[in-house]
C-alpha cells in the first residue's frame, strides 16, 4: 500500500475506456447540495431526519426528497416550493471542479482512451456542469437519469455506457465515489476505482482500487503507460 492508493491484486494494462460518475468524482458538489437541502428544511420549519451528509451520498434525487420529507402529503404540498427554491440557488460547477480533473481527462484522450460520463443526476445538471466547467475534451458518451429506468445501485447506467461505447465491460473502468455507485459499476461487470474523500464516511470496500484523489489516479495511469 502506498500513500496515494490502496489496491487489490496486480496492476492491469491501460483500459480502452474510463467511465466517470459526476458528483464527488468530477465536481465537489455534495456539500453544496446538502446544505441547500438543510436550508430548505430550516426555512420551512421542518424536522431534519438525516442531518448527516453521508446519508445522502450517491442517493437518487427522488429518494433524497423522500428522505427530507417522509410525509407524502407534505412533500406534495411543498414540491413546487422546493423546485423554485432549487432554481433560485444554482450551483457554480466551475468553482466546484475537483483538482486535476481536466488534466486527467486530457491524459486519457491523449493516450487514445475513450471517456464517458455516467451520472444518474438530472440531465439539466449534467449539461450545466459540462457548460460551466469547459473541460478540455469532449466525452464520447454522456448519460443522465433521463437515459435509464433504474438508478444506482442498479447497473443500468453503466451497462448503457458500455453499450454506447460499443465495448465490453472488461475493456472499461468505472470511477466512482459512493457506495451505491460502486455497487452499480460492479454489478455491470466493470473494474471499479473509488475516489476517497476524508470528509465523508463511505464504504468503498467493494472497489478494486481506492485512490486518495484524481491526482493519484493520474499517477497510477502514467505508471501503467510506462510498464
Amino acid at each position: 500500500m502506498t500513500t496515494t492508493e490502496r489496491k487489490k491484486g496486480q496492476a492491469v494494462m491501460l483500459k480502452t475506456a474510463y467511465i466517470f460518475d459526476m458528483d464527488g468524482v468530477l465536481v465537489d458538489s455534495e456539500a453544496f447540495y446538502f446544505e441547500l437541502r438543510m436550508q430548505f428544511l430550516r426555512e420551512h420549519h421542518l424536522p431534519n431526519y438525516y442531518p448527516d451528509i453521508n446519508a445522502y451520498l450517491g442517493v437518487d434525487p427522488a429518494v433524497e426528497w423522500q428522505m427530507m420529507i417522509p410525509d407524502a402529503a407534505v412533500r406534495q404540498q411543498l414540491s413546487a416550493d422546493f423546485e423554485r427554491f432549487w432554481a433560485q440557488h444554482p450551483i457554480d460547477y466551475a468553482a466546484c471542479i475537483l483538482p486535476q480533473v481536466p488534466e486527467l481527462l486530457l491524459d486519457l484522450k491523449q493516450a487514445g482512451c475513450r471517456i464517458a460520463l455516467a451520472s444518474v443526476g438530472a440531465l439539466t445538471e449534467v449539461e450545466q456542469m459540462l457548460t460551466q466547467c469547459q473541460l478540455p475534451v469532449t466525452f464520447d458518451v454522456v448519460l443522465s437519469a433521463a437515459d435509464v429506468q433504474q438508478k444506482k445501485p442498479a447497473p443500468d447506467v453503466y451497462l448503457a455506457a458500455v453499450h454506447q461505447l460499443k465495448l465490453t465491460s472488461r475493456q472499461c473502468v468505472a470511477i466512482e465515489d459512493s457506495t451505491v455507485g460502486i455497487m452499480a459499476a460492479k454489478r455491470a461487470g466493470l473494474e471499479t476505482w473509488a475516489i476517497a474523500d476524508p470528509r465523508y464516511h463511505v464504504d468503498q470496500s467493494q472497489a478494486d482500487r481506492v485512490f486518495t484523489g484524481i491526482g493519484a489516479v493520474r499517477d497510477f495511469i502514467k505508471k501503467q503507460q510506462t510498464n
